[in-house]
């Protein structure tokens, strides 16, 4: 303290500290002062220090010695210069990125996490060491695996020679079996058609033979043949609702143009003419029935819904051409052509006879 001797008062009183408000004693904190009475950021008492109104404590170049636990110091603003601590336990110090340290009291959370985190790399590392056995595991089977795939591609290799071997004996049993008469294919018939024997070891499809699926009978034609004319069987026994035939079709004479179910004569110019029981050529000639435009029926059943003639009825030509059971009179020629079998069906055979009626 500098010397008050032979000072005035008025020159030294400023600078003197006293006890701000005056009083004696230090029984509890006293706010110190200057000796003008402006307040210092400290109080004092018989026990205790208390800095809790200073803005700055600097501590540069000074050892903190002697704390304990929980020394209540919360924040130290503005700290500068080195900071000792010795002796201190349970601190953790954060900085808040505002040049702020502060200093607070033990906080076990991050110890606690690095607990957790330890362990969890316990499990990790037990289970990387369990997939590690698993996948040396896995590549031993798949050694194993890659040993049988090869066993097995050389028992294909063995499978592939043998059957090289035996198609090339089915080979020469084949050859062994034509060769001792047995029978193969000519031709691409399609479907239904009748085969035969072509020569003494094939078997070929005709097409003028086939079997008829819808009517269940067989169809042919061209099996009568003769040098100058062809009279064709033409067999198609079906029953259906308005027209069908089965009988000899003639393969000779112009037809065209023809009315079904119409009788017709061979003309002198060999065309197929419409009947007229009034004419002698007509009834003298050769006769048939139109089974189509194109073609004549020279004797058959016939099958129409027209004929409804009383069963086992004689049937004669008129005059225009159709079938009837009324017989000719008045002069027209009376020639029989046929009876009715059934209902809707004739049997056509004309006579070769034929009257003149009066």
């Amino acid at each position: 303290m500098a010397q008050l001797t032979g000072n005035t008062v008025a020159s030294t009183y400023e600078s003197l500290i006293k006890i701000g408000d005056n009083t004696s004693g230090f029984g509890s904190l006293k706010q110190l002062s200057d000796g003008l009475g402006a307040p210092m950021p400290i109080k004092f008492s018989s026990t205790v220090v208390d800095f809790q109104t200073a803005t700055t404590v600097d501590f540069t170049g000074v050892s903190v010695i002697g704390l304990t636990d929980n020394v209540g110091v919360s924040t130290l603003n503005s700290l500068t210069g080195a900071l000792l601590l010795t002796g201190t336990q349970n601190i953790t110090i954060t900085d808040n990125g505002s040049n702020t340290i502060n200093v607070e009291g033990y906080d076990d959370t991050p110890v606690t996490t690095n607990a957790s985190n330890i362990a969890t790399n316990v499990t990790n590392i037990a289970t990387n060491v369990t997939n590690i056995s698993n996948n040396a595991g896995n590549i031993a089977t798949n050694s194993s695996d890659i040993s049988l795939l090869d066993g097995s591609v050389n028992t294909n290799s063995a499978n592939i020679a043998t059957n090289t071997s035996n198609i090339a004996t089915n080979t020469a049993d084949i050859a062994t079996i034509n060769a001792a008469g047995y029978v193969d294919t000519s031709g691409t018939p399609a479907s239904s058609y009748i085969a035969f024997f072509s020569d003494a070891d094939t078997i070929t499809g005709e097409t003028n033979l086939e079997y008829n699926t819808a009517t269940n009978l067989l169809d042919a034609e061209n099996l009568l043949t003769r040098t100058s004319n062809t009279i064709r069987l033409d067999f198609t026994y079906g029953d259906p609702i308005s027209h069908n035939y089965s009988g000899e079709i003639a393969d000779f004479g112009t037809a065209s143009g023809l009315t079904v179910g119409r009788i017709h004569y061979l003309n002198s110019s060999g065309v197929w003419t419409g009947y007229n029981n009034t004419a002698l050529a007509s009834t003298k000639g050769i006769l048939g029935i139109a089974v189509s435009a194109t073609k004549i029926c020279l004797r058959g059943f016939i099958k129409d819904a027209t004929y409804t003639f009383t069963v086992g009825a004689e049937l004669y030509g008129a005059a225009n051409a159709t079938v009837t059971d009324a017989q000719p009179s008045g002069g027209a020629f009376s020639r029989i052509m046929g009876h009715q079998v059934a209902t809707g069906k004739i049997y056509f055979n004309p006579s070769q006879e034929y009257i003149e009626t009066t």
